[in-house]
């Protein structure tokens, strides 16, 4: 469906033969799909200074932001900043 307000209306017919129906205005709301997205800095992270500044990229009807690094630390801002020790990085990620 397009963005936009939409009437429905409902026929209900019971098992014997009893019918109601009922309209509704504007009662489905239909809203345009988000954009979402991010960036990272710096470009490139080199070691041992490996802070990352990871920044949302989106449309304006995001309300709400959850990141999830490492399966533990989460964030809940827009912006987050994420510290990697260079002992957590390992080989193939410090050659990226």
């Amino acid at each position: 469906l397009s963005p936009g307000s939409y009437d429905i209306t409902f026929n209900i017919t019971s098992l014997v033969g009893c019918e109601y129906v009922n309209f509704q205005p504007n009662y489905l709301q239909v809203f345009t799909p988000p954009y979402v997205g991010f960036t990272a800095t710096p470009q490139p992270t080199r070691v041992p200074d490996t802070e990352i500044q990871f920044e949302s990229v989106n449309s304006t009807n995001v309300v709400d932001w959850f990141w999830l690094f490492d399966s533990i630390r989460t964030w809940e801002l827009p912006t987050s900043p994420i510290l990697y020790s260079s002992s957590q990085l390992t080989r193939e990620e410090i050659i990226r």
